[in-house]
């Protein structure tokens, strides 16, 4: 499918991060001679996946990268559309492209709209500021414009992209989003695994925000001081969601009470990160 969307001068790497899958398993995948697989002997996560592609990359002087996780499926034209709008803003360092999420049932849609609120379908083009991010299921990025080294913070479990986005705003870069190109996201459709999945991002959300630096004393102090809050960050949270939605269509107004109940959740997850930053962490020796 992605081999379809390419222009003439794209290479596509797989990176197998430690996966099982045998080079018989990939056989229809490498074939295609612009197709080139990267392993990890074992696994080491997402960030250290795209850090290694990125610094093959930059070996070969390769200048624009796109990212893509294995769980989405590029519209016609992706690639080509991710290189003009480079193009056509060449002092944008990143771009982030629409995602939109598929699945049936009420847990798959509240997944979407609860995961892809920054990369709405339809939503119109605009620079990336504030608690606002570009998800790496979806983005591009001019390496001239990056720092030097690896990119993505390798040991966070989940959040390695709004640590990057961090990164990106502290030292001036600039990042754009276009609801084109567009990528097809498979959301959760069960109650479990979607839970499962909004909890480990806020368990991730003190580590990436505020680092890892406080002693246990100062960190129980900021879970204490974050309970009696937990009601004004559900409020503040799921209005932050909702506010770009709205800019597609005033319905999305009806799934702020869900998009409330579920940020009381994930400030359980938060107080969680506070307290035990480590499960937002692979081991050291990973």
């Amino acid at each position: 499918m992605l081999t379809r969307t390419l222009t003439p001068d794209t290479v596509v790497l797989l990176i197998d991060d430690g996966s099982d899958c045998s080079q018989e398993n990939l056989a229809g995948h490498l074939d295609h001679p612009c197709v080139h697989r990267l392993r990890h002997d074992a696994s080491r996560g997402p960030a250290a996946a795209r850090n290694t592609g990125i610094a093959w990359c930059r070996e070969r002087g390769v200048d624009l990268v796109v990212l893509l996780d294995n769980d989405c499926t590029p519209q016609p034209g992706f690639v080509r559309g991710h290189v003009a709008l480079h193009s056509e803003h060449p002092d944008m360092a990143c771009i982030g492209g629409g995602i939109r999420g598929v699945g049936s049932g009420f847990w798959a849609r509240l997944d979407g709209i609860a995961s892809w609120f920054t990369s709405i379908p339809g939503a119109p083009p605009r620079e990336i500021t504030g608690v606002y991010h570009v998800p790496t299921a979806n983005m591009s990025l001019k390496l001239a414009l990056m720092p030097k080294g690896d990119l993505f913070d390798t040991r966070l479990r989940t959040g390695e992209d709004v640590a990057f986005n961090r990164r990106l705003s502290a030292m001036g870069a600039r990042m754009l989003f276009s609801s084109a190109p567009l990528v097809f996201h498979h959301d959760r459709e069960k109650f479990r695994a979607f839970i499962a999945h909004q909890y480990r991002w806020a368990v991730h959300t003190y580590v990436v925000r505020c680092g890892n630096c406080h002693n246990l004393a100062v960190r129980l102090l900021i879970a204490m001081a974050f309970v009696p809050l937990l009601p004004a960050y559900a409020l503040a949270a799921s209005v932050v969601n909702v506010r770009p939605l709205l800019s597609v269509s005033a319905r999305y107004m009806l799934w702020w009470p869900a998009l409330f109940i579920l940020y009381a959740l994930k400030g359980v997850g938060v107080i969680e990160g506070i307290v035990r930053p480590g499960r937002a962490l692979f081991p050291v020796d990973n």
